[in-house]
Protein backbone atom coordinates (compact mmCIF):
# COMPACT_ATOMS: atom_id res chain seq x y z
CA UNK A 1 0.00 0.00 0.00
CA UNK A 2 1.47 3.36 -1.05
CA UNK A 3 0.11 6.29 0.99
CA UNK A 4 1.06 9.56 -0.69
CA UNK A 5 0.28 13.28 -0.25
CA UNK A 6 -2.19 12.85 2.60
CA UNK A 7 -3.05 14.59 5.85
CA UNK A 8 -4.04 12.60 8.93
CA UNK A 9 -4.83 15.07 11.71
CA UNK A 10 -6.94 15.75 14.79
CA UNK A 11 -7.82 12.10 15.39
CA UNK A 12 -8.70 11.20 18.98
CA UNK A 13 -6.26 8.27 18.85
CA UNK A 14 -3.32 7.69 16.45
CA UNK A 15 -3.01 9.33 13.04
CA UNK A 16 -2.39 5.91 11.46
CA UNK A 17 -2.46 2.41 12.97
CA UNK A 18 -0.58 -0.30 11.06
CA UNK A 19 -0.14 -3.98 11.81
CA UNK A 20 -0.87 -5.90 14.99
CA UNK A 21 -4.14 -7.78 14.92
CA UNK A 22 -5.37 -5.73 11.93
CA UNK A 23 -2.76 -7.08 9.50
CA UNK A 24 0.77 -6.90 8.21
CA UNK A 25 2.98 -3.79 8.01
CA UNK A 26 5.05 -5.33 5.20
CA UNK A 27 4.67 -3.44 1.93
CA UNK A 28 3.33 -0.16 3.38
CA UNK A 29 5.01 3.07 2.20
CA UNK A 30 4.31 6.64 3.35
CA UNK A 31 5.53 9.58 1.28
CA UNK A 32 4.68 13.30 1.36
CA UNK A 33 2.19 12.94 4.23
CA UNK A 34 1.45 15.05 7.29
CA UNK A 35 0.44 13.36 10.56
CA UNK A 36 -0.30 16.17 13.01
CA UNK A 37 -2.29 17.06 16.10
CA UNK A 38 -3.46 13.51 16.86
CA UNK A 39 -4.46 12.46 20.38
CA UNK A 40 -1.84 9.72 20.69
CA UNK A 41 1.00 9.02 18.21
CA UNK A 42 1.36 10.25 14.65
CA UNK A 43 1.81 6.64 13.54
CA UNK A 44 1.61 3.36 15.46
CA UNK A 45 3.27 0.41 13.73
CA UNK A 46 3.37 -3.10 15.16
CA UNK A 47 4.34 -6.17 13.16
CA UNK A 48 1.99 -9.15 13.20
CA UNK A 49 2.92 -12.40 14.93
CA UNK A 50 6.25 -13.67 13.60
CA UNK A 51 6.61 -10.75 11.17
CA UNK A 52 9.91 -8.88 10.76
CA UNK A 53 8.69 -6.36 8.18
CA UNK A 54 9.01 -2.61 8.21
CA UNK A 55 7.17 0.40 6.82
CA UNK A 56 9.03 2.38 4.13
CA UNK A 57 9.14 6.00 5.31
CA UNK A 58 9.78 8.85 2.86
CA UNK A 59 9.64 12.62 3.39
CA UNK A 60 6.75 13.11 5.81
CA UNK A 61 5.87 15.53 8.61
CA UNK A 62 5.10 14.35 12.14
CA UNK A 63 4.14 17.30 14.32
CA UNK A 64 2.23 18.04 17.52
CA UNK A 65 0.99 14.52 18.30
CA UNK A 66 0.22 14.22 22.02
CA UNK A 67 2.31 11.11 22.86
CA UNK A 68 4.98 11.56 20.19
CA UNK A 69 5.84 10.86 16.60
CA UNK A 70 5.98 7.04 16.46
CA UNK A 71 4.77 4.24 18.72
CA UNK A 72 4.71 0.45 18.54
CA UNK A 73 7.34 -2.22 17.92
CA UNK A 74 7.46 -1.83 14.13
CA UNK A 75 10.27 -0.18 12.18
CA UNK A 76 9.89 2.83 9.92
CA UNK A 77 12.78 2.53 7.47
CA UNK A 78 13.97 6.09 6.72
CA UNK A 79 12.45 7.79 9.79
CA UNK A 80 14.65 9.82 12.13
CA UNK A 81 13.28 11.20 15.42
CA UNK A 82 12.51 14.91 15.28
CA UNK A 83 13.37 15.24 11.60
CA UNK A 84 10.31 16.60 9.83
CA UNK A 85 9.00 19.95 8.63
CA UNK A 86 7.57 22.22 11.32
CA UNK A 87 5.78 25.59 11.18
CA UNK A 88 8.37 28.32 10.59
CA UNK A 89 10.96 26.00 8.96
CA UNK A 90 12.61 27.23 5.77
CA UNK A 91 11.40 25.47 2.67
CA UNK A 92 11.80 25.54 -1.09
CA UNK A 93 8.99 26.09 -3.59
CA UNK A 94 8.74 25.95 -7.33
CA UNK A 95 6.32 26.92 -10.04
CA UNK A 96 5.90 24.99 -13.26
CA UNK A 97 4.26 28.04 -14.85
CA UNK A 98 7.49 30.11 -14.98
Amino acid sequence: VHVVDCTLSRNMMNGALLGGSVGSIQGWRFEGCTLAGNGQYGIWASPGPGELGAVAWGANSLVGNTLGEVGGRGRLDGWQPGLSFRPGDECAAWSEDC
